[in-house]
């Protein structure tokens, strides 16, 4: 994960998604969900930059549903839906 922010804070969209989406599928070997829900807000957030704004939707509803699903409130996180 920290490999894709260095990416992503670099404006290299590309490797970040690389990157998150390795560490994506690390944490769903481990069965970690919090950090499942994280690399996915990640995703999220670099496929926004990407302007593929349905992919990163889909991956933060993913995110979303994660956190509900295991009793958290999603705010505290920064996950929120707003009409705009």
């Amino acid at each position: 994960n920290n490999l894709g922010l260095l990416a992503f804070n670099q404006s290299d969209y590309r490797s970040a998604v690389d990157h998150h989406t390795k560490s994506l599928e690390f944490f769903i070997a481990a069965k970690d969900t919090f950090r499942i829900a994280n690399a996915m807000i990640n995703l999220g957030v670099d496929y926004q930059y990407l302007s593929d704004f349905n992919t990163a939707l889909e991956y933060y509803f993913k995110a979303l549903a994660l956190f509900e699903q295991k009793g958290n409130d999603p705010t505290t996180y920064g996950i929120g839906i707003t009409n705009s």
